[in-house]
């Protein structure tokens, strides 16, 4: 084995110091140690390309004879070897034909993945703002809304951007001029003067990405937060969708907009009820009012909303256990199945769900005593509290609360 060979082989090492060591070595090895990477980057191996393009990262921003392995690299079926070769290009002192191949591949990368490699074009330096301010005139407006993102994290480095994104805040496409208006907070010191002059626009695609931006620098901004609630009644769809995400985004539980989200949930067009289920969950407890419009929306059995209004019912947590339980007596059947769908997730994470059902149970006034029983069997090993009470009931005499009781102690091994 070549010592070369030796070097890429700790790479795979466990100790960090091996694996450090190694990627020096191929440091001070130069040419020969870039292509050395490069042809490891053509291994059967997903794991060996991506330590391969990973090193190249590490070596820095000198690895110009591995350049065309990497751009090779970037379409590759793995995605750990494509996000270090976006990396170690990301890293490269000279723009050209790979800086453009860079950008290019993070058109299409998924959203996630997206946000981490940007951080690649920190390095690249201003031939990546060059090459983004060109994308910024493409006819494609998929192409100018991936530019506006991309220029974002390049912060203060990107300020001769900051005409171009001004003139983007007016484009015709409404994700265009979002991307651009949260581009200017991260970039323009002067920023929050240049939105609030927008607030003030006859186009309401300009004003809801002003006041997305503005809510995104203050969330006690009563400008901004008017602007998207006027706008999450807007007459397009398209606009009342992504006012409503942006009032997701202020992550307050102001009133104003926890009924802003709770009617959008009713909305005529799909996409805006989605989008509504969505932002409720970004506000966690603090949208408990919307715990009942939430099982509303579930109970209408549009599977695409399912999701996010799951995903939402469970960000409330605990505090919403008085109004599911509220909600086992709803006369639709769907809500009270919903109801103590999450009562029974939140219960098995959360003692306090517990609690509240027993508080409920311990009332002289409860008429829901055989749903309860249900709920604290499903749960499981966190109801074992109920016990007690649950043997009392196997005397009562109503038989689907002595059904319910037998039932829920079988369930808790009791």
């Amino acid at each position: 084995m070549s010592g070369l060979d030796a070097h890429l082989k700790n790479l795979h090492a466990d100790e960090a110091a091996s694996r450090e060591g190694a990627v020096q070595a191929l440091k001070d090895a130069d040419a020969a140690g870039q292509e050395a990477l490069a042809r490891a980057l053509a291994s059967e191996e997903p794991q060996g390309r991506a330590k391969a393009a990973w090193a190249l990262w590490r070596i820095g921003p000198d690895v110009k004879h591995a350049v065309p392995a990497l751009l090779r690299a970037l379409a590759d079926d793995d995605g750990d070897v494509r996000y270090w070769a976006v990396c170690a290009l990301g890293r490269l002192r000279a723009g050209g034909s790979a800086l453009h191949a860079l950008i290019e591949v993070l058109k299409d990368m998924d959203e996630g993945l997206l946000r981490d490699a940007l951080e690649a074009l920190h390095d690249a330096g201003a031939g990546a703002v060059a090459e983004l301010l060109e994308e910024l005139e493409s006819e494609d407006p998929g192409v100018r809304h991936f530019a506006a993102v991309a220029l974002g994290p390049l912060g203060e480095s990107a300020s001769e951007a900051v005409p171009a994104l001004v003139a983007a805040l007016h484009d015709d496409d409404p994700g265009v001029s979002q991307a651009a208006a949260r581009a200017l907070v991260q970039i323009e010191p002067d920023a929050e003067r240049i939105l609030r002059a927008a607030l003030a626009d006859e186009r309401p695609e300009v004003r809801l990405a002003a006041a997305g931006a503005l809510a995104l620098l203050d969330t006690e901004d009563s400008a901004a937060r008017d602007g998207l609630l006027a706008l999450s009644a807007h007459e397009e769809a398209e606009l009342r969708e992504m006012a409503v995400r942006a009032l997701g985004a202020v992550g307050s539980g102001d009133e104003a907009i926890l009924q802003a989200l709770s009617r959008a949930l009713g909305d005529r067009d799909r996409k805006v009820r989605i989008a509504a289920a969505e932002a409720i969950g970004r506000l966690g407890p603090a949208a408990h009012a919307a715990t009942r419009p939430l099982l509303d929306a579930m109970a209408r059995s549009e599977w695409d909303l399912w999701e996010g209004a799951r995903s939402s019912l469970l960000s409330i947590g605990p505090i919403a256990a008085p109004d599911l339980i509220e909600a086992l007596a709803s006369p639709a059947p769907k809500v009270a199945q919903w109801a103590a769908w999450g009562l029974e997730r939140l219960g098995a994470e959360s003692p306090e769900v517990v609690r509240s059902i027993l508080r409920e149970l311990g009332s002289p006034a409860c008429v829901l005593r055989a749903p309860l029983f249900e709920v604290l069997g499903r749960i499981g090993e966190p109801a074992k509290d109920a016990v007690p009470m649950l043997t009392d009931a196997l005397a009562d005499g109503d038989e689907r609360v002595r059904e319910a009781a037998r039932e829920a102690l079988r369930r808790l091994g009791a």
